[in-house]
């Protein structure tokens, strides 16, 4: 697995860099049965004058189900680094769930070819 993590208009953070590698281990282990390719890019960017902080997480997938790898992005701004990464990272592991889920439903909605004599 790619892993990948960006700071923008701020110095490397070791401690933010753990806090997020932490966060992550919930979504790698989701993913450790899923077939390669598969990366994730986390961008944490600090506005220099104020209070106004962005954390994006980039997720690329591609599920066994699928024929073609999924790409889910998620986004969240506010203050504390910390709770907003975490939310991030929250938010992509439930679209990561939900489209599972869709792929699961609609495997069970097609009909199973029967050979007919």
């Amino acid at each position: 697995m790619n892993k990948k993590i960006v700071f923008r208009g701020m110095d490397h953070d070791v401690v933010l860099e753990g806090y997020i590698n932490d966060q992550l281990a919930k979504l790698e282990r989701f993913l450790e049965k899923q077939p390669d390719p598969k990366s994730i890019e986390i961008v944490v960017e600090k506005h220099p004058s104020h209070a106004h902080n962005k954390v994006t997480v980039n997720l690329m997938v591609h599920l066994h189900e699928a024929a073609q790898s999924h790409r889910i992005n998620s986004h969240k701004e506010g203050i504390d680094l910390n709770t907003i990464a975490d939310e991030a990272i929250n938010c992509a592991y439930h679209e990561l769930l939900n489209y599972k889920q869709k792929l699961v439903d609609d495997r069970r909605k097609t009909p199973k070819h029967q050979d007919v004599e």
